[in-house]
């Protein structure tokens, strides 16, 4: 079993070339694919966004195709280096993206968000029993939520956070930079001499991982998840004005069709 979110991809624009190579998955493959209302999906790719460092303003990030073409095309840079940090919502269709998959592979189960951690599409997927699948359901509602979002108050302190550092003509460091960073660092590794193996020891020590979390307290994504979070718990809204893309009603029609299909979720199957 292989799970990633990004075997699909963040980005609609690039859900069709990521389908070519996920065929190489074969089409005996059964495909499990979790979905969520339009306005809820882009309100969680934006905050992803807010979480790794890329503090920008809703409009400068959720685009139409027209805006996107034109950032791309401008700026070769944002599309060669990582497009993810600017989004075309225009290409969000998800019954087209639910297609690519059911019409190839042999089986595709669609899963609404909502009814994940009721598990019942786990029969779909291996034979379990009833008292396994009421301990894994039960486990389930227990998991604490490993991504934390920021509150509203988050959001708007990470932005303020980038107005001001741009002033003085300075970014934040988000997560993109870092996956830049780290290709550059790694095309020539040598193999570790015996002083570099010796620090090696040390940063697994006690130490060294308590020194680490320390650190982490002083970290913004970390403080703004985890304390400005708790202790301002609002969610936060996208803007009235937020440009949500031309599928929205379609897209909520069909996640609709899904989460009050009979199962709480849908199994297409591909006769080949």
């Amino acid at each position: 079993m292989i799970s990633d979110e990004g075997i699909i991809g963040w980005n609609p624009r690039s859900w069709q070339y990521n389908f070519e190579n996920n065929k190489i998955f074969g089409k005996d493959s059964i495909i499990l694919i979790t979905v969520r209302s339009h306005k809820s999906w882009v309100r969680s790719m934006y905050l992803q966004q807010i979480n790794i460092g890329n503090a920008v303003d809703p409009k400068y990030y959720l685009l139409s195709s027209k805006d996107y073409d034109y950032c791309v095309g401008a700026n070769d840079k944002v599309h060669n280096l990582d497009s993810d940090i600017i989004l075309d919502v225009d290409s969000f269709n998800l019954k087209e993206v639910v297609g690519l998959y059911k019409n190839y592979f042999k089986k595709t189960i669609v899963v609404p968000i909502e009814n994940i951690n009721k598990l019942d599409f786990i029969r779909e997927l291996i034979a379990i029993d009833s008292k396994k699948l009421n301990i894994l359901k039960k486990d389930m509602k227990h998991t604490k939520g490993l991504n934390p979002s920021f509150s509203s108050v988050g959001v708007r302190l990470s932005i303020v956070r980038e107005k001001v550092a741009s002033v003085f003509g300075l970014t934040t460091q988000s997560s993109h930079c870092l996956s830049v960073r780290g290709l550059i660092d790694t095309q020539h590794v040598a193999p570790l001499s015996k002083k570099e193996l010796e620090r090696e020891k040390f940063d697994n020590s006690f130490l060294k991982k308590m020194d680490r979390r320390i650190k982490g307290l002083v970290r913004w994504r970390w403080f703004m998840a985890t304390v400005i979070s708790k202790v301002f718990p609002k969610k936060y809204s996208l803007p009235n004005s937020t440009y949500f893309g031309k599928w929205l009603e379609e897209n909520d029609k069909y996640y609709k069709s899904i989460v009050e299909s009979r199962e709480g979720y849908v199994v297409f199957c591909n006769k080949q």
